[in-house]
Order: C-alpha cells, then structure tokens, then sequence
C-alpha cells in the first residue's frame, strides 16, 4: 500500500501500526534518522566484542565457546580493576599444602599434588573424630530401636506413592476417613475452648453490643422483658426505621445528617493529622503541579494525551544527556 508518507519516519510507523512489511523507502529513511538521532546525542555506534577484551571474554561464554588466552588475561586485569575501585581487595591464589589448595586442583581437573593431598587428609581425620561422639550416640539410638531416619522416611513414602498410584480408590476412602477425624478434633478442640472460656465470652459480647448501641445512639440496655426501642430524632431511630423497613421520619433523617456531619469532620481531622505526620516522619515531599520546561512537564503532557510543548521537549532532551553522561562516568 503506498500513501503521500511513504519514503518519511512517519510512514515507516504508519507501516508498522497497520502490521504491514515497511518498503524500502520508509526503511531507508528510519535508518537515516537513526542514525541522525545517536549522532546528535553523542550515541556510540555498536560493534562486535574483540578478542583480548572483558567483552570478548564475555562473548566467547554466550557463544558457548571456551574463551582464548588473551580474553582471559583481560577477564583477570578487569576483575583485579573492579576489586581494587570497590574497595575489597585482591583475591589471592590458594597456595598449595593447603585444604583450598586441594579443591583449587580438582576444580581445574588437575590431580592435587602430595601436599595438598596431606593436607586434605589431615583435614578429614580432624573432622571424622571430632563427630565420631555423635556418630557413635546416632549408632546406639538406631540400635535400640529409634524413630526411623531420614533414608527410611523417604522410602516409605515412596512406597505408600506406589500404593497410591495402584490403588487410588482406598486412598481416597483413607483420605476422608482422615479429614473426618481432623474434622472432630477440630470441633473438640473449639468446643471445650468455649466451655472453659463461657464468662469471657459473653464478656466480650456485651462490651462489643454496649458499644455499638453507644454509637447508634440507642438508649442503654434495660433489664429483661423490658421493650427497648430507639427514640426518633436520633441515628439509633433512623437505624431502626430502616431495620423494620420503614420510611425515616423528618427528624431521624435531619439526626442522621447532623450525625454523618458530625462523624465526617472529626476523622477528616484525624485523618489528615495522620498524614502529615506520616509525610512529615518519611520526609516526603508535598504535591507540586508539574511545571513546563521541565522533565515532569514532559511526563504530564503524555499523561494528558498533548503533544509535549517546546520547552519541556528541550528539558527531557537535557534530561536523557546528563542521565547518559552519569551513566557512563
């Protein structure tokens, strides 16, 4: 399909908005400006890892590749750079006659030599005797008939996974039979609790229902067989209405109002105290409108769905330079 913006940027995006294989005219024309756009921002262009470099020495391991000498000394004289300029030191080389001199020999498959063989047979006399007391206590309790180790834990459970998969219809009847039982435990449990705790119970209740007809604006709870019913001209008769389904009279509905007022204001207050203290103890920074002819400018324009303006495009430009020149000191 050709149209008048064919050959520009903006065809080659009309191309690919449309899910179309751009021409080649568009094509040359995004690179073109590509290219255009990393030179004015001092972009360098891409090239390939060298050999003898800590990117080559990178290269060859993404290639699956064993990497070459030259690559290696570079990977060493880099790692020797980044220890020294973050402060932790030079690495030293395990010396040989020694345990670390040892596994450094079998972790390059060489054979360890007689010292470090020596030292690594030292090494595992001093750690077999000093458990050998709790080898021996773990022998005497195995013998006397101890709970079943590790090994043989794993292997009932691989044959009750066997018995499982043979027969899945008595694992299912186990499994119910099993849940039943947690089930009535679980319901003991909970109804001896109730029983040794009845008094702090109905304790509970009592103070949670004074409370609530405390806030309705109910009158206090009279003694048994005593009719208890809410005044009108309060939230607790406005309430009440609405529970036996009833239109709210004039003066519940202006109680109710003057109520929800009432209850609105004094947790606004609250509330917006707790806010400042908060921002105050975290440090943050009170809400500012974003201003053209700066980086937040820019991010409100796209926010608002508007092209950005002149000076906040000249901001973000300044933006991305000084980000790239810290990101590369």
């Amino acid at each position: 399909m050709t149209e008048p913006r064919c050959g520009t940027t903006a065809g080659h995006q009309a191309h690919r908005t449309r899910g179309e294989k751009p021409r080649e005219a568009c094509r040359e024309a995004r690179r073109r400006y590509s290219r255009e756009w990393k030179r004015r921002r001092g972009v360098r262009p891409w090239k390939a890892a060298q050999c003898g470099t800590a990117s080559g020495y990178t290269a060859h391991y993404a290639r699956g590749e064993k990497p070459c000498g030259p690559c290696r000394e570079a990977q060493r004289i880099y790692y020797r750079a980044y220890r020294r300029r973050k402060g932790l030191g030079l690495r030293m080389p395990a010396e040989c006659g020694t345990v670390s001199g040892y596994r450094a020999h079998r972790s390059r498959g060489e054979t360890p030599c007689g010292a470090c063989g020596e030292a690594n047979r030292i090494r595992a006399r001093e750690y077999y005797f000093a458990h050998r007391a709790e080898q021996n206590e773990a022998s005497a309790i195995r013998r006397r008939g101890s709970p079943p180790s590790v090994e043989q834990k794993a292997v009932a459970a691989a044959k009750a996974r066997l018995q499982r998969v043979a027969d899945p219809e008595n694992q299912r009847l186990r499994n119910r039979k099993r849940m039943a039982v947690h089930r009535e435990q679980m319901a003991t449990r909970e109804r001896e609790w109730r029983e040794a705790n009845a008094e702090r119970i109905r304790e509970a209740h009592r103070k949670r229902a004074e409370a609530r007809r405390r806030l309705s604006g109910l009158p206090p709870k009279g003694p048994p067989g005593r009719p208890r019913t809410a005044e009108c001209g309060t939230p607790g008769g406005y309430s009440a209405h609405h529970k036996h389904k009833e239109t709210p009279c004039d003066a519940c509905r202006e109680a109710w109002r003057v109520y929800s007022r009432e209850w609105r204001e004094s947790h606004r207050e609250a509330s917006n105290a707790y806010k400042r203290e908060w921002k105050r103890r975290k440090g943050v920074q009170p809400w500012r409108a974003a201003q053209c002819g700066t980086i937040s400018g820019y991010v409100g324009h796209y926010r608002r769905g508007e092209p950005p303006c002149k000076a906040c495009r000249g901001a973000e430009h300044a933006y991305r330079r000084e980000l790239r020149r810290r990101r590369a000191a």
